[in-house]
Formats: structure tokens, C-alpha cells, sequence
């Protein structure tokens, strides 16, 4: 669901492919119908970019359970932070919340501590955190 001409787009297909890398998950990308309230889609991953303004976040995921399963996801990217961000960035960004929808939770909490290599983990050097690792593949279940 993000904008036709978003830059977000390159990103989000590069993630995508990596994550379905992983043994236990199978995803299929798919345009919809543009959705200006970016409003969660049942079994499905949705992904939505707008400017949400100053909020401290680049992107965020919010999860729906249901009996312990996930039902839906919801990604947000915000274009607010888009001219400080450079590809690295938005590539770790997609990566990181994309891991989030697929029930990870964080690698490490650290930003300043070794980077482990995968975008699950919090650091301040993107470029060496832009993909999943084989630990997060790992704890998909």
C-alpha cells in the first residue's frame, strides 16, 4: 500500500525477497489499492508510507494477534525523515519493521555494542544491518 511513485517501493521488494529466503515463511507482494488511512488488511502484511511528521520514528510495525497467531500487520514508513535518510537507512528500516510483521522481535537493544550483522539489531551503522541473518531466519517459526 505505499504510493505508486513512493521511494519506499525498491526497498520493500528487496526485503520481501530476502525474507522469503527463510524456510518457515512463504510472501507474495502484491499492489492494492491506494489506502490514505493505511488500515490493516486480516492475514495480511500491509505496508503504508505517508508523512506522519516529527514523531522520532522512521518506521513502525504493530502486530494483531489472536490466539497467540499473528492475524495482521501493519508497517508505516514515514516519509518525514526521508531527506535525512540515505539507502542504507531506508533498506535497514524496510528490513527491521517487514522482521517485526513476521513476529521477530529485536536481535540486540544495543546501539552501541558490535553490530551482529542482521537488521533485527538496533545500531547507528545501517550499512551493516540492512538484511536478515541467518539467526533471524532461524527464530521464525
Amino acid at each position: 500500500n505505499l504510493d505508486a511513485d513512493s521511494v519506499w517501493n525498491q526497498y520493500i521488494e528487496i526485503s520481501v525477497n530476502e525474507w522469503d529466503n527463510a524456510a518457515a515463511v512463504t510472501l507474495n507482494l502484491r499492489t492494492v489499492t491506494y489506502d490514505p488511512d493505511c488500515l490493516a488488511v486480516p492475514w495480511a502484511m500491509k505496508v503504508c508510507n505517508d508523512n506522519f511528521g516529527e514523531t522520532g520514528w522512521k518506521g513502525v510495525e504493530q502486530t494483531m494477534l489472536q490466539g497467540g497467531n499473528i492475524v495482521a500487520s501493519l508497517a508505516k514508513m514515514n516519509d518525514y525523515y526521508l531527506r535525512v535518510m540515505d539507502e542504507e537507512d531506508r533498506l535497514y528500516t524496510m528490513c527491521h519493521e517487514l522482521g517485526h510483521g513476521l513476529g521477530l522481535a529485536h536481535s540486540d537493544e544495543n546501539f552501541e555494542n558490535k553490530d551482529l550483522g542482521d537488521c533485527m539489531d538496533y545500531t547507528h551503522k545501517h550499512e551493516n544491518n540492512m538484511h536478515p541473518g541467518s539467526s533471524n531466519f532461524k527464530a521464525l517459526k
